[in-house]
């Protein structure tokens, strides 16, 4: 919206997908991954890091209270991410013992929307891991409440921004500009409505 406030001679047409297309073949001029392109035919460009943080309900935690370890979170009734050939129940940090470990979901309800993770948080039947990206003001107007927060998570990826020239056109250029703008540099503007993030879940900076 804000591109289009800048730039309003300057169409555009969004595509919402979960499969990785082909920039080049389908002709597209931007693309957004999570995690470095392996495609060595495309140019990418590091628009932020995106973090996990586990959330729940002060329903939900009034119901079964507040898990103090891995094995009692691993209990508790989740909601994960689900398409087909991909199952997000699985969630990797670093243990005790500084060594990579897993948490595996009970995955009570799956979705394919990335949206409805937070939706049915906020229902209280249910805990989700999400990124700090699909956050927006719940945890500061208290509806849902990070837990685990000694956990040592690992990052779920980057957000990059991917486009198959080295010298992009101008409208490229304007765009990821104007992405970086609203994003922020080092710390990006979702974290920000998460207080003390900074403090939890092994982050730091």
């Amino acid at each position: 919206m804000e591109f289009q406030r800048k730039f309003p001679d300057v169409e555009v047409e969004l595509l919402l997908e979960d499969r990785i297309v082909d920039m080049v073949g389908e002709g597209y001029d931007i693309g957004f991954r999570v995690g470095e392109p392996k495609s060595s035919n495309l140019i990418a460009s590091k628009i932020a890091r995106n973090r996990l943080l586990i959330v729940a309900s002060p329903a939900f935690l009034k119901k079964y209270g507040q898990p103090q370890t891995v094995q009692e979170l691993e209990k508790l009734p989740a909601v994960v991410y689900s398409s087909p050939g991909l199952t997000i129940d699985k969630i990797k940090y670093v243990d005790n013992n500084n060594l990579d470990a897993v948490i595996q979901l009970r995955a009570a309800y799956k979705v394919n929307e990335v949206e409805m993770l937070i939706s049915s948080a906020l229902s209280g039947n249910m805990f989700t891991v999400t990124t700090a990206q699909m956050i927006e003001n719940e945890i500061l107007q208290g509806t849902l409440v990070p837990i685990m927060t000694q956990l040592n998570l690992a990052d779920y990826g980057t957000f990059y921004v991917v486009y198959p020239h080295r010298n992009p056109p101008i409208k490229t250029r304007l765009f990821i500009d104007t992405l970086k703008s609203i994003v922020g540099d080092k710390e990006p503007v979702w974290e920000r409505r998460i207080p003390g993030f900074n403090n939890m879940y092994g982050y730091a900076g």
